[in-house]
């Protein structure tokens, strides 16, 4: 028997009545090697939220990795690019 056949089913309420939520102990998941941008700062193919306080230069990390990432450049303190130029979606939530 697993650690998760020990869990209880999960309900919650919903508009629309009792609903019932699958769960997952963290112990059964499986965990996948991590395919990195810029090693060991910046995995590939996840958000990644870049916060602190204003004035510090936030916008302007961004915006240097994403120009170098859509270049193809390498990143600081790489000798070579690990990426071909690639595209880049930037979301600024700043002043919303």
């Amino acid at each position: 028997m697993t650690q998760s056949e020990n869990i209880e089913n999960t309900y919650i309420d919903t508009d629309d009545g009792i609903a019932e939520v699958d769960t997952t102990t963290a112990s059964d998941i499986e965990t996948q090697p991590i395919s990195w941008t810029w090693p060991p700062y910046l995995p590939r193919g996840t958000a990644v939220l870049v916060i602190g306080d204003g004035g510090n230069g936030k916008s302007f990390f961004t915006l240097a990795i994403a120009a170098a990432v859509s270049k193809g450049l390498p990143l600081p303190g790489m000798e070579e690019a690990i990426l071909p130029p690639s595209d880049i979606i930037i979301h600024n939530s700043e002043n919303a």
